[in-house]
């Protein structure tokens, strides 16, 4: 997941304030789908880097932090 994320937010992120906003909107299936599991998993993923401070999400954005970023050897 934490792979994936970075590589959304190379390909499709762009800078800001509190890391990289992934300017696409991906459902919770659609990411299941791409990683081969299922969207509870991912949902309680998303919620569990969130609850870290490691992503934020914003309406259907998601915005990888910087501390995440450092994770992945970015």
């Amino acid at each position: 997941m934490c792979k994936f994320l970075i590589w959304l937010s190379d390909e499709f992120g762009r800078d800001i304030d509190k890391g990289k906003l992934i300017d696409i909107y991906l459902t919770h299936q659609e990411i299941a789908e791409v990683l081969n599991t299922t969207r509870v998993t991912i949902t309680r993923l998303l919620m569990q880097l969130e609850a870290e401070g490691k992503l934020t999400r914003h309406k259907r954005q998601i915005i990888v932090a910087e501390r995440l970023l450092g994770l992945c050897g970015t």
